[in-house]
């Protein structure tokens, strides 16, 4: 029997770990996809972003959409260790 576990992370979370771990400031990002600071900062408060914004925001931070959209991990897909 497979067994799934339910992760729900926001978004807008993923987005702001991921550029933290980059090491870039809200602004340098916001500048990067064109937008305020004030917008980025809605976007890392936000559960769910849109296609557009997070192809914009995956695209300036080098990483895949997934990095930032993945939502569920099945146990049978990893390992503890």
């Amino acid at each position: 029997m497979e067994t799934t576990f339910t992760k729900r992370n926001s978004h807008g979370a993923n987005l702001k770990r991921w550029r933290e771990w980059r090491g870039i400031k809200q602004e340098v990002l916001a500048d990067k996809i064109g937008v305020s600071q004030a917008t980025l900062s809605g976007y890392e408060k936000k559960d769910e972003l849109e296609p557009e914004v997070l192809e914009k925001v995956t695209k300036a931070l080098d990483i895949p959409i997934e990095a930032v959209s993945y939502t569920h991990l099945r146990a049978h897909e990893t390992t503890l260790h």
